[in-house]
C-alpha cells in the first residue's frame, strides 16, 4: 500500500503543476504573440495563425484578450479533468481506492474525454 501512497502523491503534485502551469503558458503566448519577445512561432507553435490572418499582420490588445479567451475554453474543460484526477490520487493517497468518490471522479473523467474529443473534432476549435 505504500507504493500506491507515494506514486499517488507524486502523481496528484505533477498534476497540480501541470494544472496551475496550463493557463500561465496560454497567457504568456498571447502577450508574446507576434512580437520581438516571441519564442512560440519559431518552435511551430501558433505559426498557423500567422498563416490564417496573413503575414503582415497587427494584434491588439482586444485580440489579444478574446485569443486568450477562445483558447481557455477548450483548457478548461482539460483543466476541469485533470482537477478530476487531483482529487482521484488525493483518494488513492489517503487509501480510499474503493469509494463512491473515486467512482464518480472516473464518471466525471469519462464524460470529459467524449466532451473534449467532440470539441476537439468539431469545426469550433480550428
Amino acid at each position: 500500500m505504500d507504493k500506491i501512497k507515494k506514486f499517488s502523491r507524486r502523481f496528484r503534485l505533477l498534476l497540480q503543476i501541470i494544472f496551475y502551469l496550463i493557463p500561465i503558458f496560454i497567457l504568456w503566448f498571447w502577450l508574446v504573440f507576434h512580437t520581438s519577445h516571441d519564442i512560440f512561432v519559431p518552435l511551430g507553435i501558433g505559426a498557423w495563425l500567422l498563416e490564417f490572418f496573413g503575414k503582415p499582420v497587427t494584434i491588439n490588445a482586444l485580440t489579444r484578450i478574446l485569443g486568450f479567451i477562445a483558447t481557455m475554453l477548450p483548457a478548461g474543460i482539460m483543466m476541469y479533468g485533470i482537477r478530476q484526477l487531483i482529487k482521484l490520487f488525493k483518494n488513492y493517497e489517503l487509501e480510499q481506492i474503493f469509494t463512491l468518490a473515486n467512482a464518480n471522479s472516473r464518471h466525471h473523467w469519462i464524460c470529459l474525454c467524449m466532451v473534449y474529443v467532440a470539441f476537439r473534432d468539431s469545426s469550433i476549435i480550428c
